[in-house]
């Protein structure tokens, strides 16, 4: 007798199992009592950077997302930010977005890494009216009050002493330019080139200025590495795509004190491998699969009771979580069918078992679940808005059942993603034709967030 489906959400997931064990998290709180301590004691912080690693699928976003969930359990005012390179892998992108994280939730402030973008911006012959522009002036004090004193003294040639005229700035921000009179200088006189490559720096100088006023380390996660760093990819040397972040003298890394980088990805860092000046500040860790015995017990306490079920389900998963949590959906998913589940319904692999997951889902949750592997992720308005112009006879229930599969994701209960491997698996037998209408109407609704927030 095949045993009834219980409550999904009552259900255990191996991704949370394997996130749950403590070894990874002391070594990430050992080294956030190390760096308070420094901290309290005015002593400047070496540079720390733990790296997470392992298969797809093995667990390192959730591994990431449990430390953030402790962070806020445990301090009153954690400091952190997330980046994950799976969104985007563009230098500025990624800085600008940083920037943005750290003023909106702390209020940083960057007067020179602003006076740089927005020097770069008019080098490179962008005009001043462009929306972008306008957007990123509107949020710099800095920007706001150059051009307003430029539009009153025009011609003034030296950016020095411009900033030098402007009453308004800050004390904050006018402490913070004194001493960066070289890099100032920098600024106004390099080639657009020269400056990008130093955008790094300067968000760096900016940082560190704020964190001199800070009681706790500013903790940063990097995650999905391997997107940023893709080997198989033509475009340019692989090895130099994170130079921006590793450089010894200009990189961002090297330049922020009190500063717990956390990375996760598919592989080790080669970075001592390049410059062994990186050896003692690096601090790897790999994440493996469950054991057998692990396995076997997460897989009872699914409800799956089937001995030679479960050892075949290891042997097709290798223990990866993923694999696992999706193993369980399956199991259940030919269950309610009234059928008895067998390794053949799982697949003879891996990629079979995720596109066997979809294949033989009901229509409407398979319509739901290519139209999510066109995003990189998604609001309950942004979906409902696509449920409504695409699938307009969709249950309300099918769209609530979809965030308790194991390959959605969510860090907030606001803004959920599919989990990588799964999306982009899912994504390649989408139909094209499909793909291009919704992310065409992707487009216009953030587009039209944009606009109204303008009005």
């Amino acid at each position: 007798m095949v045993m009834k489906r219980s409550d999904k959400n009552k259900l255990p997931q191996a991704n949370k199992l394997f996130t749950d064990r403590e070894e990874p998290k002391k070594v990430f709180w050992n080294t956030y009592q190390i760096f308070k301590e420094n901290i309290r004691n005015s002593q400047e912080n070496e540079i720390k950077v733990i790296t997470y690693y392992g298969i797809g699928g093995i667990g390192k976003s959730s591994l990431l997302k449990q430390i953030r969930r402790e962070l806020h359990e445990s301090i009153e005012k954690p400091l952190y930010i997330s980046i994950d390179f799976a969104e985007n892998t563009d230098m500025l992108s990624i800085l600008i977005k940083m920037r943005n994280l750290l003023q909106n939730a702390y209020g940083f402030n960057f007067p020179m890494f602003d006076l740089a973008y927005y020097s770069y911006m008019e080098k490179q012959g962008y005009q001043v009216k462009k929306e972008e522009i306008q957007s990123f002036v509107s949020s710099s004090p800095i920007l706001e009050s150059i051009l307003e004193f430029s539009s009153v003294l025009p011609g003034v040639g030296s950016l020095i002493a411009i900033l030098k005229g402007i009453d308004g700035l800050s004390a904050v921000i006018r402490n913070n330019l004194d001493n960066r009179k070289r890099e100032l200088n920098e600024i106004k006189n390099d080639e657009p080139d020269i400056l990008i490559k130093n955008m790094p720096y300067y968000l760096a100088c900016d940082i560190e200025n704020n964190l001199d006023r800070q009681d706790e380390p500013l903790i940063i996660f990097l995650d999905t590495y391997e997107s940023l760093v893709n080997e198989l990819t033509s475009i340019g040397n692989p090895m130099d795509k994170d130079l921006w972040l590793r450089d010894e003298k200009r990189g961002l890394i090297v330049n922020i004190p009190n500063t717990i980088w956390i990375i996760a990805g598919r592989d080790k860092l080669k970075w001592e491998q390049i410059n062994p000046d990186w050896e003692g500040s690096l601090d790897q860790h790999l994440l493996g699969s469950l054991s057998e015995r692990d396995a076997e017990t997460f897989l009872h306490e699914a409800g799956i009771s089937d001995q030679t079920l479960i050892k075949e389900i290891y042997q097709l998963t290798g223990g990866v979580p993923l694999y696992l949590d999706i193993c369980v959906d399956r199991y259940y998913s030919i269950v309610e069918k009234g059928n008895t589940p067998s390794i053949e319904d799982m697949g003879s692999n891996t990629y079979e078992l995720i596109s066997r997951f979809v294949k033989y889902m009901d229509d409407s949750k398979k319509a739901l679940v290519y139209i999510l592997s066109c995003l990189e992720d998604w609001t309950d308005d942004l979906l409902n808005g696509l449920v409504q112009k695409f699938l307009p006879a969709l249950p309300f229930t099918t769209i609530a059942n979809i965030k308790n599969f194991s390959f959605v994701m969510t860090e907030n209960d606001k803004t959920y993603k599919m989990h990588q491997l799964v999306r982009n698996i899912v994504y390649s037998d989408c139909d094209k034709d499909v793909a291009s209408k919704i992310n065409s109407y992707v487009k216009d609704y953030y587009y039209k967030i944009l606009t109204d927030g303008f009005i």
